[in-house]
């Protein structure tokens, strides 16, 4: 199934990332210049600091609010966390990542799995990689 979706306001709409092995060539370029963190996980998880664009979907993979940029914290094979201030009350989104050196820029569909109350409104939300037709 290939989906396009235009997440950010760059005017080009991304083809949704749908298998692991896009999701593993755009991390295997992040893992050459970042340090894995120490943790008792399958996969290692990398400690990032870069812009995302994220928009809330139904199931139907319709958007359910307006698109917002926040800060990555952390990714790996299978996920992904970052910041921000509230919950949401739709558990997938889709999230743009930004272009790296070799990896143009991706939209990959992730499921929320974690909400984690920081401070005050500061949640880090962890979500899950979703692959092929697994949403």
């Amino acid at each position: 199934m290939s989906i396009n979706f235009q997440v950010s306001n760059s005017g080009k709409s991304l083809e949704m990332v749908s298998t692991q092995e896009q999701i593993d060539k755009y991390i295997e370029e992040i893992s050459r210049a970042g340090h894995p963190e120490k943790d008792n996980r399958h996969d290692p998880r990398y400690s990032v600091s870069c812009p995302i664009t994220l928009q809330p979907v139904d199931e139907f993979l319709h958007p359910v609010s307006e698109y917002f940029e926040t800060i990555c914290c952390n990714i790996s094979k299978n996920g992904i966390s970052f910041m921000n201030n509230g919950k949401f009350d739709s558990e997938l989104l889709f999230v743009e990542m930004p272009e790296l050196v070799s990896s143009d820029r991706i939209c990959v569909l992730v499921k929320v799995k974690h909400t984690t109350l920081i401070l005050d409104n500061l949640y880090n939300i962890g979500c899950q990689f979703v692959v092929g037709e697994d949403h």
